[in-house]
């Protein structure tokens, strides 16, 4: 079983309880012997459990292999049991002090007198959850009214994942949860079934202990669901593009280990959402995966995985799966879409004119002083990188090789951000998918002239060219839809640079 963007993992039907399901509302009223003796009702004990094969329900997903999940009951679990008095439905909160860890669990909760046991129950409960009649064409069908939260917020982020022991004793994630679920009741047994599904997004390396987690789609990601039919084989709450609000869920975080892992839990209806998109707010980091396409069925799980922006120096780096982080702006911009500053190759500050006559290691073509066959350097020390000395040490210009790398394992997007155009370059890499950059058309300095800005984009390397020492490799970006390449040009124009950092 693989759980993955394109195939969620289908979780098996269990064995029934032997017991007819009942599909209306039950009419056997409590008696009087059985009030509680303080008017306030009866109170009864319902044993719960979920139709899955092994009861593989509740989610835990292995780090490694992405392909485990697990049911458990937490002890503090709670259901919305239906209740009935004369023709109006209404619920009542039942909860457990089961041990975790047990497939079946027992629910105690109060019947108001001269009310009786409904037919369903609804996983988990929520005072905004609802049951009505629909009496109408002489039938009698009980109408649910299912509510997915707009927010969630945890104070414990998990930094292990989905592991249900610590090594010492058993324990299980507090924060991990099932999907909807519906309940028939018959005698004092619950068997629940699925009616929606589940997302799992799982942040690798969390950039700080606290922010926010928010997921967007075109379709109705919470709020009210309605069954129109509790009874039918068929029942599920689904999506629906009708809404033009609930189409975003946010989870607030305060417990977030910084650099662990953290897992969020998102629980879904049924069907097809568009556009999907992630954002991590936490710290320096405001990152935006695009994930797209996600098809929830009953009883699916899909796993999301992101791979969280770093925080070099204060500055932020993408991980592309590359062999080298790379920075979201160019040296000396405010922002991914700003064009940032213009160095000649080997210098470390911006001038009013890039020409030989201004270049600090050569007069000329045929006059090079330093990187260049008498000396036997290839690529710029610290010192003249200009990477290195504006953000720290931690920090470089790319190699030649590093940017092949980047060319040939990303997809080239050309697209306008903020009326700027550019590149989007969008990683390629298994894991890494959701993650891209932006490199807007920059242009290049010749003297004091800039002709080529919103037209082409390039950008310095580290390393020389040795067949001609009066050249250094660059990436350029065609504006015309040619795509990028990696050439030589002369030492003394003015490009941009985007800084790498190396992998943690």
């Amino acid at each position: 079983m693989r759980m993955d963007k394109t195939t969620n993992s289908a979780l098996a039907l269990a064995a029934l309880f032997a017991a007819s399901v009942a599909t209306s509302c039950s009419s056997d009223s409590l008696s009087e012997g059985e009030n509680s003796g303080n008017g306030e009702g009866k109170s009864v004990t319902l044993t719960a459990k979920v139709n899955e094969s092994d009861a593989t329900t509740r989610v835990g997903m292995n780090k490694e292999t992405g392909d485990a999940v697990s049911f458990y009951w937490h002890s503090d679990d709670a259901i919305l049991v239906q209740t009935v008095s004369g023709s109006t439905c209404s619920g009542a909160k039942f909860t457990t002090e089961t041990e975790t860890g047990k497939d079946l669990a027992e629910f105690t909760g109060t019947v108001e007198s001269g009310s009786s046991l409904g037919t369903y129950a609804v996983y988990p409960y929520s005072d905004k959850h609802s049951f009505t009649l629909d009496e109408q064409s002489g039938t009698s069908k009980t109408v649910l009214t299912y509510n997915l939260p707009a927010t969630y917020s945890y104070t414990t982020v998990e930094s292990g994942i989905f592991s249900k022991t610590d090594g010492t004793s058993t324990t299980y994630r507090s924060t991990s949860t099932n999907m909807p679920m519906v309940g028939t009741i018959t005698g004092n047994a619950i068997e629940f079934k699925h009616i929606g599904g589940l997302a799992v997004i799982r942040i690798d390396q969390m950039p700080a202990e606290t922010g926010t987690l928010t997921v967007t789609a075109n379709q109705q990601l919470c709020g009210d669901f309605t069954i129109s039919d509790l009874s039918a084989d068929d029942a599920a709450i689904t999506t629906s593009t009708a809404t033009t609000d609930n189409k975003t869920v946010t989870f607030s975080f305060s417990g977030a280990n910084t650099g662990g892992v953290g897992v969020f839990y998102l629980p879904l209806a049924t069907g097809s959402y568009t556009n999907v998109k992630i954002v991590l707010n936490s710290g320096a980091i405001n990152q935006t995966v695009d994930y797209g396409n996600l098809t929830v069925s009953c009883a699916s799980v899909t796993a999301i995985p992101v791979v969280a922006n770093k925080v070099v120096n204060g500055h932020v780096f993408v991980d592309l799966g590359l062999s080298v982080l790379w920075a979201e702006t160019n040296i000396g911009a405010s922002n991914a879409n700003d064009y940032g500053s213009y160095y000649s190759w080997g210098e470390t500050s911006t001038k009013s004119s890039y020409s030989w006559s201004e270049y600090k290691y050569g007069t000329s073509y045929d006059n090079m002083t330093k990187y260049y066959s008498g000396d036997s350097k290839t690529a710029l020390e610290s010192s003249d990188d200009a990477a290195t000395t504006i953000w720290g040490s931690s920090c470089r210009m790319a190699t030649s090789g590093e940017i092949s790398e980047l060319k040939d394992n990303c997809t080239w997007t050309k697209t306008t951000v903020n009326s700027v155009i550019g590149y989007k370059v969008t990683s390629n890499k298994s894991g890494y998918t959701g993650n891209s950059i932006f490199l807007p058309l920059s242009g290049l300095y010749f003297n004091s002239n800039l002709p080529s800005q919103g037209t082409d984009g390039y950008y310095w390397s580290r390393s020389l060219n040795t067949d001609d020492n009066s050249t250094a490799y660059y990436l350029i970006l065609h504006g015309d839809g040619r795509g990028p390449a990696l050439l030589a040009v002369s030492r003394c124009y003015g490009c941009s640079v985007r800084a790498v950092a190396e992998k943690p």
